[in-house]
């Protein structure tokens, strides 16, 4: 054990900062990463966690035979006390921060350093990859904000970084970080996110492309991955997550506020919504109420930037209407028709419109996504009888005010189709789409394509948000309307560019 910080580099220029508990069969691995990076000029900061499986005895014989590694027992406990003693141990000129099962590419180190003396910027970040047991991601992929070197960003600039809040793909300068007073939370779960967020609030930061950590998605007792599902770890996450919100609010810009939300709601917290609301006991309580409070801070814009099936979700569950909010998550189609048959849908149908007087696509939502999806998808086998109890559901619901624009073209037909009609119902489903909304939605799902390969260039700078899943949703069986609104829309900006 290490009771006082010794190197032989005289003054490191990153100390990596590693909380460790139960990871003996991983953090050997982990700390040869490390300890092989093309810049050597670091020292690493272990701090044990109460480990009972050797974790202890492998760190620290990496210390008797590296002077750049120090071990040390956490005082307190949980992994973000850790973290915090770990950075009041380091002497580097910045701090980095590893998972004990996790490594970190060669070179990792060398080009965020680099970057950060050429700019001299106090925070540099960096892509990553993430290891799942049968294929891994390239987070590039999904987060379209690595595609090359860029310096001096704040949230004004890219709020799209409040998706990207992991803490080890980054070094950030020690000094500016205990200058700003920047701590871990104590939280089961997600307890860097707070912290990332006041860095991205409250730092200048430039950022690099290439990858610089290498994320195990671990599925094992002690795996944060395998805790995501109990309810207090839910519950922990979302205080997190609302803490984030008030830091977001403060800074009192609209346009970051609405992205943060749109990114957390599509994502990061869907991600658990269904199993807190799948479970109606009350051990997912406080996580219901933590949704309901975060709702409550949303923009209705940023709400109604999201797919529609989460608005509807989101909606449900901001007035309380978890019975709607459940039969959302259902399967379409037929186990959601089934889930409607048993409830009130006239009245969820009505409040949706009600609540969302300026958009019709929500109230139609359960009426296309589950008795008209049963129909296209099975009308074949479906008996008559079936067929037409589908038919009339969808057809009740359709007359308590939803607007026929809210449909595709198809389903219009089949709304239309005479009520206990068999024959008619199928004759709909039968009848051939006019050429003219084939060649639209042929059309913007060739521009989306485009757009997915970024061959539209400089032409479509203005145009950078526009997500080729959504003109997809558009172009699958596209309304008549929006087909050619999102193609002349798509023309514009291209002209404007």
């Amino acid at each position: 054990m290490t009771d006082s910080p010794t190197s032989t580099y005289d003054d490191p220029q990153i100390s990596v900062v590693i909380p460790a508990f139960n990871v003996a069969d991983w953090i050997g691995m982990t700390l040869e990463s490390i300890l092989t990076q093309t810049e050597n000029r670091i020292e690493v900061v272990i701090v044990d966690d109460g480990s009972t499986d050797g974790t202890l005895e492998v760190a620290t014989k990496f210390s008797d035979t590296d002077s750049r590694v120090h071990v040390y027992s956490n005082p307190t406990k949980g992994g973000a006390a850790a973290r915090n003693f770990g950075i009041s141990q380091a002497r580097g000129e910045f701090l980095a921060f590893a998972d004990g099962d996790d490594t970190v590419p060669e070179r990792a180190y060398e080009l965020l350093l680099q970057q950060a003396n050429r700019t001299g910027n106090d925070m540099v970040v960096g892509s990553h990859v993430t290891v799942w047991p049968h294929y891994l991601l390239d987070r590039r992929r999904n987060l379209p904000i690595f595609d090359e070197v860029r310096e001096g960003l704040t949230l004004a600039d890219e709020p799209l970084f409040l998706r990207d809040r992991v803490c080890w793909n980054r070094i950030i300068r020690r000094s500016t970080w205990n200058r700003l007073g920047i701590a871990f939370s104590e939280a089961k779960r997600s307890n860097d996110i707070q912290a990332m967020v006041w860095a991205y609030a409250l730092i200048a930061f430039d950022v690099i492309p290439e990858p610089v950590y290498i994320y195990r998605r671990r599925v094992g007792s002690s795996s944060m991955t395998s805790q995501s599902t109990q309810a207090k770890s839910l519950s922990d996450y979302l205080e997190q997550e609302l803490a984030c919100a008030e830091i977001v609010r403060a800074l009192q810009n609209r346009w970051i506020t609405d992205r943060y939300f749109r990114g957390i709601l599509e994502f990061d917290v869907w991600t658990h919504v269904g199993t807190a609301i799948g479970h109606e006991g009350s051990e997912f309580s406080v996580f219901r109420e933590r949704l309901q409070t975060l709702l409550s801070f949303a923009a209705r814009d940023a709400i109604r930037a999201l797919p529609v099936h989460q608005q509807v979700v989101y909606d449900s569950v901001a007035r309380g209407d978890w019975e709607a909010a459940r039969i959302a998550l259902l399967e379409q189609g037929r186990p959601m028709a089934a889930a409607l048959d048993a409830v009130d849908a006239e009245w969820i149908v009505q409040s949706l419109r009600l609540t969302n007087s300026r958009s019709a696509s929500q109230s139609a939502w359960f009426i296309r996504a589950g008795y008209l999806k049963a129909i296209i998808d099975e009308c074949g086998q479906l008996s008559d009888s079936n067929l037409i109890h589908l038919h009339r559901r969808a057809v009740s619901l359709v007359q308590t005010g939803v607007p026929k624009h809210a449909f595709t073209w198809r389903q219009q037909q089949i709304v239309l189709a005479e009520v206990g009609s068999a024959s008619a119902i199928r004759a709909a489903m039968a009848r051939p789409e006019p050429a003219g909304i084939v060649r639209a939605a042929s059309a913007a799902k060739e521009r989306a394509r485009e757009i997915a390969r970024r061959e539209l260039g400089d032409r479509f700078v203005g145009f950078k948000y526009l997500r080729a899943r959504d003109i997809v949703a558009l172009a699958r069986r596209a309304r008549p309307r929006h087909a050619k609104r999102i193609l002349a829309m798509a023309r514009r900006r291209g002209k404007r560019g």
